[in-house]
């Protein structure tokens, strides 16, 4: 864990960047078309949920 802690403040950075992204893909519809991106590509996903 002290490893971990000493890179937590670009970890934090790095998901929080993260969030936005998704949330903004989601407002803008592009997490849908990924995901059916993601399943045409991938058909065993599908068995997952």
């Amino acid at each position: 864990m002290n490893r971990l802690k000493r890179h937590m403040a670009f970890i934090e950075k790095l998901m929080g960047a993260l969030l936005l992204i998704v949330g903004i893909a989601l407002a803008t519809g592009l997490f849908t078309n990924f995901s059916f991106w993601l399943l045409e590509t991938f058909p065993g996903l599908a068995e997952y949920g």
